[in-house]
């Protein structure tokens, strides 16, 4: 699985949010911190991802405080 293959999987994953807070095997809401937190170089060669992402990530609510941290710097950087 190549890396923007992995990183299109973790996207689809964060779209289904509210229903099980995109789990990876740590704490709720693992996956998608660990995709708002990439450096922004990664997503340079995925425009349409991060423009999904981006979507998906502006209209979540109720997000655990360490989170709502992680989409506001992710949607500030412009990613």
């Amino acid at each position: 699985m190549t890396g923007t293959t992995r990183l299109a999987s973790a996207v689809t994953a964060t779209a289904d949010w509210q229903a099980d807070m995109a789990e990876g095997d740590m704490y709720a809401g693992d996956l998608l911190s660990a995709v708002i937190t990439r450096s922004p170089a990664v997503w340079g060669d995925s425009a349409e991802l991060r423009h999904e992402l981006r979507l998906i990530v502006s209209r979540l609510v109720d997000l655990p405080s360490f989170l709502q941290q992680d989409v506001e710097r992710f949607l500030a950087a412009g990613c």
